[in-house]
């Protein structure tokens, strides 16, 4: 995930099949479950392929949060940051397209009937 975001504190994705997620008074609302992102890097494939991303902060997925990334994206998904005191820095929807294309494709060649 690509991000113009100041990398430092704690990120996540927030998400909920239900959707709902809002911000109110300075938190979030809607019962989000959370999946834990780490610092990452863009590839150079993905640099190549949007390279209005390169300068943007990377992460990824915390490996022990993976299994519920499929869950996640039947519903609403937004990027968090939380400072290191936990308090909400920011909060933005998330453009699923491309995840949905990589995670999908073998879709493209499955016999149908």
């Amino acid at each position: 995930m690509a991000w113009r975001i100041d990398p430092s504190g704690r990120h996540f994705l927030a998400f909920t099949g239900e959707g709902g997620i809002t911000c109110t008074d300075g938190d979030l609302t809607g019962h989000p479950r959370l999946i834990r992102l780490v610092p990452g890097t863009l590839g150079e494939a993905q640099r190549r392929r949007w390279p209005h991303l390169a300068g943007h902060a990377a992460f990824k997925v915390n490996p022990c949060d993976s299994c519920l990334v499929r869950q996640a994206l039947r519903g609403q998904v937004a990027a968090v940051r939380r400072d290191p005191a936990g308090v909400l820095r920011a909060a933005t929807g998330v453009q699923l397209p491309g995840v949905l294309d990589d995670l999908y494709a073998p879709a493209a060649t499955a016999a149908l009937g």
